[in-house]
C-alpha cells in the first residue's frame, strides 16, 4: 500500500540555485486548460499571465537574481563549467547578495568572479583572463587587462567577505593544458612535469601558468622538440620575460636540490661543525 502511494507521488524538477526562483515558481500557460486541451487565449488570460510575471519578479533581489542567472548560465555555457560547479557559482553569488556586496557593482562581473571562485574551489582549470574574456565579451574597446582587473578586484572581495580559502592551481595541469594548445608530444610533457615535482616548494609563490611554461620550455629544449619562447608564452598567457624568469627559477630550484642531495651524501663523512657550516650557507643561497 505504502508503495503504491509513493508510486503515485508527482515530483517535479530539483531545486537548483542557478535559476533565479529555483525552479519552484509555476508558469502559466494560457493556450491549454488543467487537463491539457487547447483553448482559446483570451485578453483576461494573457493579462493574468503578464501580472504572474510582474509578481514574480516584484522585489529588486528578486530581478538581480534573475538577470545573475541569465548573466551565470550564459558564462557556463561559454566555458563549458560542469553543472556541479554552476550550483556552486550561483550558490556563492545568492551569499554575495545577501550580504549587499552587489550594491553600487557590476553584476555581469560579479557573477564572473563567483563563478571564477567556484572553479577554483572545485579544482576545475579555468584562467581568471578565460573567464574575464567571456564576461565582457560585448565589449571589444576594453582591453584585456581592464577586464582582468575588475573581476580579480571583485573575486578578491568574494573570498574576504566569505572567508573562501582557494587551493592554489597545480602547475602540473597547466603544463597539459599548454602543450595541447601547441602540440607538444607526451614524453615532452612528462619530462616537464618531473621537473616541476622535482622543484617542489622551491617555487611556491609564482605564477602557475609562468612555472609550467617554463618547464615546458626547458624540457623542449632537453628532448630537442622546437618550440619557441613566443610560441610558448602566448600559448600559456604570458609574456616571454616571466617565462625566462621562472627559467632561472627552475634553474637556481634544480642546482639546490642537487646540492641539498650532496650535502645529505656527506653528512656522515664530515666533521659536525663543517656539516652545519655548509648547511647554513645552503640555506642562504637558496633564500
Amino acid at each position: 500500500m505504502e508503495n503504491r502511494r509513493t508510486a503515485n507521488v508527482k515530483t517535479g524538477d530539483p531545486a537548483r540555485y542557478s535559476v533565479f526562483d529555483k525552479g519552484l515558481s509555476t508558469t502559466m500557460n494560457v493556450d491549454r486548460d488543467i487537463s491539457g486541451k487547447p483553448v482559446r487565449e483570451s485578453a483576461q488570460m494573457l493579462r493574468m499571465k503578464k501580472w504572474q510575471v510582474r509578481i514574480s519578479t516584484r522585489s529588486s533581489v528578486q530581478r538581480n537574481l534573475l538577470r545573475a542567472t541569465l548573466e551565470l548560465n550564459r558564462l557556463a555555457d561559454a566555458l563549458s563549467i560542469p553543472p556541479p560547479v554552476k550550483e556552486e557559482a550561483a550558490l556563492l553569488y545568492r551569499r554575495v547578495l545577501g550580504r549587499k556586496l552587489v550594491r553600487g557593482r557590476r553584476i555581469a562581473a560579479m557573477v564572473a568572479a563567483s563563478l571564477y571562485a567556484a572553479c577554483r574551489l572545485r579544482g576545475v582549470q579555468r584562467s581568471l583572463d578565460d573567464v574575464a574574456r567571456a564576461c565582457f565579451v560585448d565589449k571589444k574597446n576594453v582591453e584585456d587587462f581592464e577586464k582582468k582587473k575588475v573581476v580579480a578586484r571583485y573575486y578578491r572581495l568574494i573570498a574576504r567577505e566569505l572567508g573562501i580559502r582557494s587551493p592554489s592551481t597545480d602547475p602540473v595541469k597547466q603544463v597539459l593544458k599548454i602543450a595541447a594548445k601547441i602540440g607538444v608530444s607526451g614524453a615532452t610533457q612528462g619530462v616537464a612535469v618531473q621537473m616541476l615535482k622535482e622543484a617542489g616548494r622551491l617555487t611556491v609563490g609564482k605564477n602557475p601558468r609562468g612555472l609550467a611554461a617554463a618547464a615546458l620550455y626547458l624540457a623542449c629544449l632537453q628532448t630537442r622538440e622546437l618550440k619557441t619562447q613566443n610560441e610558448i608564452a602566448n600559448a600559456a598567457g604570458v609574456t616571454e620575460v616571466t617565462l625566462r624568469n621562472r627559467v632561472k627559477d627552475l634553474k637556481r630550484a634544480k642546482s639546490t636540490a642537487e646540492s641539498a642531495a650532496r650535502l645529505k651524501s656527506l653528512e656522515s663523512s664530515v666533521p659536525r661543525n663543517l656539516f652545519q657550516r655548509l648547511r647554513s650557507r645552503l640555506a642562504l643561497r637558496s633564500s
